[in-house]
């Protein structure tokens, strides 16, 4: 694997680590996951713009690494305008997939019980239920 950026896109629960993951130990990449990372950027929050503030942030950052390794990136990303200015900030020869994974499945998924507290309110702006992707 050439020294590319690629992003993976889903609800939460859809698989995205997990192949990631995988792929990192079978390649030898980076790994930049959504559940790890967010704690390097203190200045973010959930909301749209803080979102995308974020993103745009780890964006660079796997610009940057990509300089010396493969990246594989996981993070929700749930919206296209934020997407098109990630694939702006990425090398040429980045590529950005969607693990496609019904609601249904994630809520399954969930170990965490994220989708239980979006939909009774504790959480709000939680992608799939109370924001859109």
């Amino acid at each position: 694997m050439d020294n590319r950026v690629v992003w993976l896109t889903g609800l939460s629960g859809a698989g995205k680590t997990t192949i990631a993951l995988a792929a990192a130990d079978r390649f030898g990449c980076e790994v930049l996951d959504g559940d790890t990372i967010r704690d390097f950027f203190s200045n973010t929050d959930f909301s749209r713009e803080g979102r995308e503030r974020h993103l745009l942030g780890v964006a660079r950052m796997a610009k940057m690494i990509s300089k010396h390794t493969p990246v594989l990136c996981s993070f929700i990303t749930p919206y296209e305008d934020v997407r098109l200015k990630i694939l702006e900030i990425l090398p040429d020869n980045a590529v950005m997939a969607h693990v496609s994974t019904s609601l249904e499945v994630c809520e399954e998924r969930d170990a965490k019980g994220l989708y239980a507290k979006a939909r009774s309110g504790e959480i709000s702006n939680f992608t799939g239920i109370t924001d859109p992707f």
